[in-house]
């Protein structure tokens, strides 16, 4: 997967998952290199922020649900 000449290889061409669809890391990830048979593995190490969006009480219960929107926006969180 990973040529010699490329610093990430994930084995897609999307962008905004920490190896870009030109094969570099992208900003504030940090990849593992593959190999041939195994994909990079990239970690984003910014800063996330959580904005509370919604509350909601189950009904019938002591629980509630909570959605929160998370930027960036990032693929795999």
């Amino acid at each position: 997967m990973n040529s010699s000449n490329s610093a990430c290889d994930d084995g897609n061409t999307v962008d905004g998952d920490g190896c870009s669809s030109t094969c570099s890391v992208e900003v504030k990830y940090r990849c593992e290199n593959g190999t041939d048979v195994a994909p990079s593995a990239c970690v984003y190490f910014g800063m996330i922020g959580l904005t509370l969006n919604k509350t909601e009480r189950l009904e019938g219960s002591n629980s509630g649900m909570f959605t929160f929107l998370v930027n960036p926006a990032l693929k795999n969180l």
